[in-house]
């Protein structure tokens, strides 16, 4: 899984679970997208009112705003088996993340 709702950044973060999210996974083409085959796993998601998405890049660790619309992939095999990205080629060039969330939600 992708998405992480135990926030990205400090322990004082609130951020939106996979349910408020409404997080689901799938396999195969990405719908309305027409990318990926049949060992391509997905989620497309927007954050909810009141947050933004936030994406952890590999290595450096840093957290950097994500888009508005979020649309994860990895392949399920093959040399990148498991690697997460954002972006679909050719309209944005793909970028590595290791976790995404939605940053923000105030609790009361």
């Amino acid at each position: 899984m992708i998405y992480s709702s135990g926030c990205l950044g400090g322990a004082t973060d609130v951020c939106a679970t996979a349910a408020q999210v409404g997080i689901s996974y799938t396999l195969g083409i990405i719908p309305g997208y027409s990318f990926g085959d049949a060992n391509t796993c997905s989620t497309i998601f927007s954050c909810p009112l009141g947050t933004t998405s936030q994406v952890r890049l590999p290595i450096t660790g840093s957290i950097v705003p994500g888009p508005s619309l979020v649309v994860a992939w990895c392949q399920e095999t093959g040399a990148n088996a498991g690697t997460w990205y954002y972006g679909i080629p050719p309209l944005v060039t793909p970028v590595e993340i290791v976790a995404t969330q939605c940053q923000g939600i105030v609790s009361g």
